[in-house]
């Protein structure tokens, strides 16, 4: 729905990143940026009846090299506010896509790190929906606590600069997860 409020924003930027290169394969490449949106994220912290969440629309690209893919990242561009029966609220921070922020490369993980990061993303993703709509702080023991911090966690550590600006705007929120420096299941591109 996020991405929806700003469709007519996204479709009037130069998608272009201004980058020839060259793939693995000796093609020459001019990489698009593609959009994207964060999870959501809660306006009030802890939990209350506000209800009130925001997302943040960003950029990215993918250049494919002989080791893997390098990810590019843009600033967010946008934050989308939604409150509980109300029109979403749109916020433009940018008039186009901008720099690259932070770039990360794709790393060898082991069989049994890429199980635990695939783990995380599906429990919290299913963990969510009900995140989203918490009025209240859950019990320390609820497994979709555990389930929200290690999916929210893994996000700022894959997304490096990118979540420190969002994560700016939800300093009491950052400070509930208490993310060990890389943890849960570091960085990296599975």
């Amino acid at each position: 729905m996020a991405l929806e409020v700003l469709r007519d924003d996204w479709d009037n930027f130069d998608k272009s990143t201004g980058i020839e290169t060259q793939n693995f394969m000796a093609v020459t490449v001019h990489p698009q940026w593609t959009e994207q949106i964060t999870p959501p994220f809660p306006n009030v912290w802890p939990p209350a009846r506000d209800g009130s969440i925001s997302y943040y629309a960003y950029a990215q690209y993918g250049v494919a090299f002989q080791h893997g893919p390098t990810i590019s990242y843009s600033a967010p561009w946008a934050r989308v506010v939604l409150r509980d029966g109300r029109e979403p609220v749109r916020e433009i921070y940018r008039t186009s896509i901008g720099d690259v922020i932070w770039s990360r490369a794709s790393e060898l993980w082991s069989a049994e790190h890429a199980q635990k990061y695939d783990e995380i993303q599906k429990n919290g993703e299913r963990e969510i929906p009900a995140f989203s709509s918490w009025t209240r702080l859950p019990a320390e023991g609820d497994p979709g606590v555990r389930a929200i911090r290690d999916y929210y966690c893994q996000w700022k550590s894959d997304m490096g600069s990118l979540a420190s600006k969002v994560m700016d705007n939800h300093g009491e929120f950052n400070a509930w997860l208490t993310c060990a420096e890389g943890a849960p299941a570091g960085r990296g591109i599975p």
